[in-house]
């Protein structure tokens, strides 16, 4: 079903405790894009987060 790299797929109840957990900050910059829009500049620099680091062995 989740057949992109990078996406898994969680219960709601899952995804509706992580969003209670965020930023309100945080999540109104996404309401500015249209449905299954992504950045033109990728993701780290529209949220300004750095792009996770893998970590070796796993």
């Amino acid at each position: 079903m989740a057949e992109r790299p990078g996406v898994r797929m969680v219960p709601f109840r899952q995804l509706a405790h992580w969003l209670g957990a965020q930023d309100p900050a945080v999540l109104r910059k996404p309401q500015s894009l249209g449905p299954g829009e992504a950045p033109a500049d990728g993701w780290e620099t529209f949220l300004g987060v750095p792009r996770a680091v893998p970590v070796p062995g796993s």
